[in-house]
């Protein structure tokens, strides 16, 4: 930059070569509290001024650099000198649009970024170099991917969530009770739990125990209690149940049930789920879980349009037994008013007939379908066997489980939990 000129930089300034892609990171960065951008390959992530503390979230906004190229406001190649009205058409910038230098500066005491941009055939000297202007509050009001959740891939490592008990009785046992904890290691324990569940959504319990109640004080805050479903306050999933009411469904059996979560028929399903091993089965019986959340986000970016429609139309989970009835009518992705994934439900056995327009009723079809297909995927499950006093602790509402059929007097418990009450006991 010459001296004199209107710019006066004082931020980070990116050179990008031609061949963008070698240059661009593929992997989303964090960013420090100096940080204003992180440029890739399809898209730049833009972070905004923020009062919040370092530990916080800060706030960000992805956006694509067509849609930047296509919202340039230079005068007069963009918009009408004269009624600033804009006189490109989007469909004359290319889709795959990537900028050759990226910087911030200061004008006016406004903060902007300044991206050089190769010249469009069709609407310039293709010898010259585009500038486009932004500025940062421009970029906050018009950000349309605030805080974008994103991920490449599924990693099923069952190693990474596993916790076994045992390991912490050989540091923390209560010299009084050495199948117990100490206070502190108890405290220990509980945020080792968080931490695995808060990553993974979902946590092993390996060598815990038959007691099922001191499992729930290891979950609880004091005063709180399980939640209660039509089944009873605990479940015991065995083919001989007389604890529990009705009964009549497949978890009661020993057939193999496939991916879903529990309650979606009703408007407010348990956010957490324990299953506890009394008794594994003599062959089978093995439980599988997928983090369905970071499978729709997968969904998000390799197939928007599919994460659309599950995302948008609703169907209808209805649970009709001989003694409980139950519909509920809800898209099989939840999303916030700013787009975030909330909840999944997803229950293959109690769908109702989809009522869904003509039209869209294949392309929904199709959708749901690339979704099972991903989630289905063995790679993309944590798969293992729930021996004898070992119990899993997961988010029902972004994760899907399942079990294998099996032989043999299995007997697992089931216990419901408000997912608040767990969040705030065990993520501290």
């Amino acid at each position: 930059m010459n001296k004199g000129s209107l710019f006066d930089y004082v931020w980070l300034r990116i050179r990008v070569s031609s061949s963008i892609s070698s240059h661009i990171s593929n992997n989303t960065i964090t960013p420090d509290n100096s940080m204003l951008f992180s440029s890739f390959d399809k898209y730049i992530r833009i972070y905004f001024p923020s009062n919040q503390s370092d530990d916080e979230q800060v706030k960000y906004s992805d956006y694509h650099y067509f849609w930047l190229r296509h919202n340039c406001d230079c005068q007069p190649a963009c918009r009408h000198e004269a009624t600033y009205e804009r006189i490109i058409d989007s469909s004359e910038v290319p889709l795959n649009i990537t900028p050759l230098a990226v910087e911030t500066a200061i004008i006016n005491n406004e903060r902007v970024l300044k991206i050089q941009w190769p010249a469009i055939a069709q609407l310039e000297d293709t010898d010259t170099v585009h500038t486009s202007v932004y500025e940062w509050r421009w970029l906050e009001k018009h950000a349309y991917a605030v805080n974008r959740q994103e991920m490449d891939h599924i990693p099923p490592d069952v190693a990474s969530v596993i916790v076994d008990y045992s390991q912490w009785l050989k540091q923390y046992a209560d010299p009084q009770q050495p199948s117990k904890l100490t206070d502190q290691g108890q405290i220990e324990y509980r945020r080792k739990l968080g931490q695995v569940l808060k990553q993974h959504g979902l946590v092993v319990m390996k060598n815990r125990g038959l007691d099922t109640e001191s499992i729930i004080g290891d979950l609880l805050p004091e005063g709180k209690e399980v939640v209660s479903t039509h089944f009873g306050r605990i479940e015991d999933l065995r083919t001989d149940n007389t604890t529990n009411v009705n009964t009549d469904q497949l978890g009661y059996t020993n057939a193999g049930v496939d991916l879903h979560t529990d309650q979606p028929f009703i408007e407010f399903p348990p956010g957490m789920q324990l299953l506890q091993s009394i008794t594994p089965a003599d062959e089978g019986g093995e439980n599988y879980i997928v983090d369905s959340q970071r499978a729709a986000l997968y969904l998000r970016k390799t197939d928007p349009y599919a994460f659309q429609l599950l995302s948008t139309i609703p169907v209808s989970f209805h649970r009709k037994q001989a003694k409980f009835e139950s519909i509920q009518n809800r898209p099989i992705i939840e999303l916030n008013k700013a787009g975030e994934i909330v909840q999944l439900r997803y229950s293959y056995f109690t769908y109702a007939p989809h009522l869904i327009n003509f039209d869209l009723m294949e392309p929904y079809y199709r959708a749901y379908n690339t979704f099972a297909e991903l989630v289905r995927d063995q790679k993309n499950q944590y798969r293992f066997l729930l021996n004898s006093g070992d119990a899993v602790l997961y988010d029902n509402w972004k994760c899907f489980h399942a079990r294998t059929p099996f032989k043999g007097a299995r007997h697992v418990r089931g216990v419901y939990f408000n997912i608040d009450d767990v969040h705030e006991h065990l993520f501290f």
